[in-house]
């Protein structure tokens, strides 16, 4: 699954791993795929090469909160991570027992051993982490690591262009740059990595794109940071029970987030200026020929998948009813269940 440090490359092997990550039931109907951005962890550190979280990770702490609608109800595969996934709107429902950090991430203080179920609620006050200033943290750059990005990123950044300006100027030049997407970027060397990929290779997945992208920012004086999580998922509707999206370890993402003045932390996913069908339309579809096959390999027949797809949504109908139904449920059917005796 997902893990707490990204290097480049990594999520290129981890798409290709298959796997199911989270299921999610969203009341309000499915979000057009702009909106299809599920965070899990936000790296703030960069050293150079990779990105990692800040730690220990400083909470939010919002005003407690009554009442609020059910906006998502995840259920969540066993991982590693002491995070879980969500849309970055609205806030945990109390009985999930997640913490919303600073950066807008849902801290949970432990690894997932198992399935777990919890509720995302409205929230009328609006999503406080998004206008969390930023901090040194959020523009830390290892002066000498990339020389030629690092040069690129304070040319963008003179005669007081504004951070929407700067914002422009790299938008402008990635999209001049004939980069290409795919599965096998190959490795980057230790030494000026970023370099290497921006102006030698110019091949990498999501990763590359959202890690340089981000660097690029810092060097121009804008705060920035990635995110990593999911993007997209499986629209499914079970004969039995709710239709869900079911997000599988294919769909893993990484886009980035800068600070604007004025409207806080703003999404923005480099990736898509180089293959706007990653996101929408799936990954398979912003793939050359020979990775689509790649990923496609290890893909059932569609009857099978077809079948797979339905006994998935009868698990998750299962399991949702299951871990619902807790000691309090219990105590109020108890009582009836006695009486008809």
């Amino acid at each position: 699954g997902l893990s707490e440090q990204l290097r480049p490359g990594e999520l290129a092997s981890l798409v290709q791993s298959g796997g199911l990550a989270a299921r999610v039931e969203l009341p309000a109907g499915l979000p057009p795929p702009a909106q299809r951005y599920w965070r899990v962890l936000v790296h703030q550190r960069f050293d150079g090469s990779g990105w990692s979280g800040a730690a220990p990770p400083a909470l939010l702490n919002p005003a407690a909160e009554a009442g609020g609608t059910v906006i998502q109800r995840w259920l969540v595969e066993p991982s590693g991570l002491p995070w879980r996934p969500w849309s970055g709107v609205g806030r945990p429902a109390p009985a999930a027992r997640l913490e919303l950090t600073r950066a807008g991430a849902l801290w949970a203080g432990q690894a997932l051993a198992e399935r777990q179920l919890y509720s995302i609620l409205s929230n009328p006050r609006g999503d406080a982490w998004r206008l969390q200033p930023p901090t040194l943290l959020d523009l830390a750059f290892p002066s000498g690591s990339n020389p030629q990005l690092e040069a690129l990123g304070a040319s963008w950044g003179r005669e007081g262009a504004t951070a929407e300006q700067r914002l422009q100027l790299a938008q402008a030049w990635f999209e001049r740059q004939g980069f290409r997407y795919s599965l096998e970027p190959g490795r980057l060397p230790a030494q000026a990595p970023l370099d290497t990929f921006l102006f030698e290779r110019r091949l990498g997945f999501c990763e590359h794109y959202a890690a340089s992208f981000s660097a690029l920012m810092r060097a121009a004086g804008v705060p920035a940071r990635v995110v990593v999580g999911y993007q997209g998922g499986r629209w499914q509707t079970p004969l039995a029970g709710a239709p869900y999206l079911q997000l599988e370890q294919s769909d893993a993402h990484a886009w980035s987030e800068i600070w604007l003045n004025g409207r806080g932390w703003v999404e923005v996913d480099p990736t898509g200026w180089i293959v706007p069908e990653r996101i929408r339309q799936s990954p398979a579809a912003s793939l050359s020929n020979s990775d689509r096959q790649r990923l496609m390999a290890t893909a059932p027949p569609g009857w099978i998948q077809a079948l797979a797809d339905q006994w998935q949504g009868l698990d998750t109908r299962w399991q949702v009813w299951v871990m619902q139904f807790d000691s309090t449920t219990q105590s109020e059917l108890l009582p009836n269940w006695l009486k008809g005796r």
